[in-house]
């Protein structure tokens, strides 16, 4: 099945997710914030991201500037 990043800030609705796609057969890797998400999206092969839209550090309504070398 799919390699799937699910950033989420919320504890509670981030191990919602992770056990919904495990349980249909699918590989996670948690994010706990944006920043963390972003790492790891560049370290990993990844089919999907779930992402929230809000989280504190930054959001998808001001996205950073992310520089990729």
């Amino acid at each position: 099945m799919a390699t799937i990043l699910v950033v989420e800030d919320a504890p509670s609705q981030l191990e919602l997710i992770n056990t919904f796609l495990r349980e249909n057969g699918h590989t996670v890797i948690k994010a706990y914030d944006a920043k963390d998400g972003i790492s790891k999206a560049i370290t990993h092969r990844l089919d999907a991201i779930i992402t929230d839209v809000v989280m504190p550090v930054f959001s998808l309504t001001q996205p950073p500037t992310v520089h990729l070398c």
